[in-house]
């Protein structure tokens, strides 16, 4: 739940931002504070930086939109289990002298205490600076991103990623990507690995979560640069389709969704676009919700082989014309947005590898004459 003042802030101090959410009853303790005798006070006591134990998971933002985006945290929860009113804050500049806009958003018990607020009301193609606070406690800042306006001819500067590991190097990949001045990271699944036995509910899923959250060097490239994400297996357990335990799919997407700076959807949807002016139209597609269970290996010569060998072809079951990986309504909802779209590039976040290369050439003749796929028409 959030809440904010109507229209748009434009470059006011904190001290005028917390008065006028407090003369709107927006901030409980801004207003319970300052029904003292001593009204100033509260909005005169500097801020006390965030040791990690408040905001223990740092402060992402995503999904850049012409006139905002989404910023993300989560606080450590209270010993009584009660709700957390967390103000946020945009502005111009990093030490926050111009703030733009800002509001209260509440943090619950039941969404372990992440808060995903959707910032609007900002300049189209420009850098904010975002940040938390709770009872005078601030997260640390971060910057967020927005998208150019319909009509421009923005450039856009990207990277790509996924197969996150967790390491003693902690994965140097994240220090090189924020260094690189890029507008947002497009993070393709697999951003955690799970226990394919042993993350089985919410809770679970939620722990495992906090584990690659805890890397510091992936805190600080999300505070960085924005994120576009999407899932692939790895969020859920290996090898996830469609016909997974309804129950355990629901509480990895639930988690998903409490983790990433992406509005919640009723229905757990995460396929979408992201606009970049007239310059790129990027799809987000999920392979995973949607998808048919896999065509095993065809062991027609080899025998039984348990599980999966890249080596071996599929069974010819592979190319039945029902079978489908996006479903057929975020099938048609791709084609039709391909087909409709106007930008100079067309970009499609696919967590599949569309295009592998052959490191090492692994058939044989054998191997060749099982391949079931049907000649080209």
């Amino acid at each position: 739940m959030s809440k904010r003042l109507n229209g748009r802030l434009r470059r006011i101090s904190r001290r005028e931002l917390l008065k006028s959410l407090a003369v709107a009853s927006l901030v409980p303790w801004v207003v319970a504070c300052s029904s003292s005798s001593d009204d100033e006070k509260v909005f005169e006591e500097p801020l006390i930086p965030d040791d990690g134990t408040l905001f223990f998971e740092g402060v992402v933002a995503g999904d850049p939109l012409p006139d905002g985006a989404v910023i993300w945290t989560r606080v450590a929860a209270p010993d009584d289990g009660a709700a957390v009113d967390i103000l946020w804050s945009v502005a111009e500049d990093e030490g926050f002298e111009r703030i733009v806009t800002g509001g209260v958003t509440r943090a619950l018990a039941d969404n372990a205490y992440s808060a995903v607020v959707l910032v609007d009301g900002l300049d189209a193609d420009g850098w904010y600076f975002y940040r938390f606070e709770v009872n005078r406690v601030v997260s640390r800042s971060g910057r967020l991103r927005t998208a150019p306006a319909q009509g421009s001819n923005a450039s856009l500067r990207y990277a790509f990623a996924s197969c996150q590991q967790r390491n003693d190097s902690f994965y140097v990949a994240h220090r090189a990507i924020a260094e690189e001045g890029v507008d947002f990271l497009m993070h393709l699944g697999d951003y955690i690995y799970v226990s394919d036995n042993g993350d089985i509910t919410l809770d679970d899923y939620r722990n495992r979560w906090s584990i690659f959250r805890a890397n510091p060097l992936l805190q600080d490239l999300h505070a960085r640069v924005p994120l576009v994400a999407m899932w692939d297996d790895g969020e859920f357990y290996n090898g996830v389709d469609a016909t997974g335990d309804p129950v355990r799919l629901e509480a990895a997407k639930r988690a998903w969704f409490e983790n990433m700076p992406v509005l919640p959807d009723a229905d757990y949807r995460t396929h979408r676009v992201i606009r970049w002016g007239d310059t790129a139209e990027i799809f987000m597609i999920d392979v995973r919700s949607y998808r048919d269970p896999e065509v095993p290996s065809n062991t027609s010569v080899f025998g039984f082989i348990d599980g999966q060998d890249s080596r071996i072809p599929p069974g010819p079951d592979m190319f039945e014309p029902s079978r489908t990986t996006l479903g057929a309504e975020q099938k048609q909802w791709l084609l039709d947005g391909l087909y409709d779209s106007r930008s100079t590039w067309r970009l499609i976040g696919n967590p599949y590898n569309a295009n592998p290369l052959k490191i090492e050439d692994l058939d044989t003749p054998e191997l060749r004459a099982m391949n079931s796929q049907p000649a080209a028409q």
